[in-house]
Order: structure tokens, then sequence, then C-alpha cells
């Protein structure tokens, strides 16, 4: 249940501004509203940072304790003591905080601006269009879930491709290994057929086999001009002497 009556947008017909803002504007999704207590106008601000606050002028400042002063030095101003506040923010003068909160806090922004455009739509021609804002809090609390299951869903989707992703790494680790070991292997055995066959040129022979079964040279041979060469004979073709 709001605290305020009477919420309606305000057009550039009037300036944007509230009944006795004189110059200060409350533009849409901003909306005027009363305060039924005092009968005092107030702009609400649908999403200020500070509270979604209702804002008004200053009042006639009194000593009979139903003001209160606000501001320092040159720059004083009065609020209503039991229902306003001095403005909190910062550098902004001659502003009444009303103690209750807005329900435009509770509405989201798109949900406002459309709400501002089917009503100027209607009646282009107004200078206020009235709205009820508790009328329009379901339909903000119909649209936030559709938002929380996109993002869900978005979130769940990178977790099931870092999934695959890790099992193909995994994979290619594996088919590297295998492939490295088949690669040293092989380079292994070409290496000692390599030195085995410089220690064995003949398959099948060592070189001590190959130097006992060398045998000399038989017969007579001759030097080029024909002379005979005379060639020591084997240890064993010579004759045992006898003593």
């Amino acid at each position: 249940m709001t605290h305020y009556s009477d919420y309606y947008f305000t057009s550039n017909l009037t300036s944007y501004t509230c009944p006795t803002f004189n110059n200060l504007q409350c533009q849409p999704p901003n909306a005027c509203a009363r305060e039924p207590a005092t009968g005092k106008l107030y702009c609400c601000d649908y999403n200020d940072g500070l509270g979604n606050i209702c804002w008004s002028i200053t009042s006639e400042c009194a000593n009979n304790n139903s003001t209160r002063f606000c501001g320092t030095g040159d720059h004083t101003w009065c609020c209503l003591y039991e229902t306003e506040s001095c403005t909190e923010a910062d550098n902004q003068l001659n502003i009444c905080w009303n103690n209750e909160l807005s329900p435009l806090g509770n509405i989201s922004g798109q949900v406002l601006e459309d709400t501002y455009s089917s009503l100027r739509a209607e009646a282009p021609s107004a200078t206020t269009w009235a709205f009820d804002p508790q009328s329009l809090i379901p339909a903000t609390s119909t649209s936030t879930p559709s938002t929380t299951t996109a993002v869900t869903t978005s979130t769940l989707r990178p977790s099931s491709s870092s999934a695959s992703l890790s099992g193909g790494a995994i994979a290619g680790i594996v088919v590297g290994v295998v492939a490295m070991v088949a690669i040293v292997l092989g380079g292994g055995v070409y290496l000692l057929k390599r030195h085995r066959r410089r220690q064995n040129p003949i398959p099948g022979s060592s070189p001590a086999e190959l130097l006992a079964h060398r045998e000399l040279p038989t017969g007579q041979l001759y030097e080029a001009d024909g002379k005979a060469v005379n060639l020591p004979r084997p240890v064993q073709e010579l004759p045992v002497s006898n003593q």
C-alpha cells in the first residue's frame, strides 16, 4: 500500500513541473504525487540511487516547532518537522525530502516508460496522465523471472563446452605420448642396426674369422720386368730340420 495518492506524469505543456513547483522539473518516468496528511505535492523519483525519494519545495519557516531549519550561513530554508527531512544530496538547496519512500522503486524503468508512452499516445494534448503504481508492480514481477532464467541458462552452457574441451585435450595428450614413444623406439632400433653393420661388414663373419681364413698368395710371382720374386714360404710349409 503506497503512502501517497494521485500519481501522475507531467507533460511538456507544463514544462514537466508539478503544480506549485515553479521551475523545478519532474520529468517522466518520475511522477508527481500528493501526501495525504498535508496535501503537499511531491516529485517521486523512480530510481535516484538514494532510496526512491519523494522531494518537494520548501515550506514557510514557523516558530511553533512545525518546521525545521535546513542549510547553513546565508543559504537556509525550512522543511516540515513531522514528515520531512533536509535534503542529503550534495550541493542541493531549497529541497525537502519526505520521510516516506516511493513505491516507484519497485517498478522497472521500462514498465514506467511504456506506461507513460501509452498514456501519452491515448491523450497527446493532456497536461497530465494519472496512473496507479500498485497496478504496475505485478508487471515488473512477471518480467523478472524470464530475465533470471536467461542468465542462468547462459551460465550453464560454458560448463558443457569446458568439459568437451577437457576430454579432447586429454585424448590429444595420450596420442602425443604414444607417438613420441614410437619415435624413440624406432630411433633406438635404427642406431643399434647401424652399429652392428660397422662391426660386421659381412653378414655372419666377425673380423677375427676374416683374418684367420685369409691365405697368402701361392705360385710364382714376377716383378714388372719379368724377374721372379721369392716370397717367404708359410711357416707350415718350411721343412723340419733333423738334428
